[in-house]
């Protein structure tokens, strides 16, 4: 795909991940199996984590706009992703879990 960079962004964290974190991506992991397998010779393997059902890398403009339509649904203002990653953070610190946020040295 044109104009995208695949790169590591993992540096180690997978293994701190909670074990409801760690749960979720194994059944996605599974999920993702399942496609390839449904996929057949059309899946082209990225090793990505989120991806589309073919294996590529998700074109960011279809992800935004699936964004936006989750907002809509949910009678949301529009906002970008990093806003609601933020949100998320201080929801969590508020509810006194403290792991949930990469500190940068």
């Amino acid at each position: 795909m044109a104009g995208v960079v695949v790169a590591d962004a993992d540096g180690g964290l997978g293994a701190r991940c909670s074990g409801s974190a760690r749960s979720q991506l194994r059944a996605h992991h599974r999920q993702q199996a399942a496609e390839k397998l449904a996929a057949g010779p059309a899946w082209q393997d990225w090793d990505l984590v989120f991806s589309t059902p073919a294996g590529t890398p998700i074109d960011p403009r279809d992800d935004w706009e699936d964004w936006r339509s989750v907002l809509a649904e949910a009678d949301i203002r529009a906002a970008r992703v990093h806003d609601a990653r933020h949100t998320a953070a201080t929801l969590l610190l508020d509810q006194g879990i403290r792991n949930c946020s990469q500190e940068r040295s």
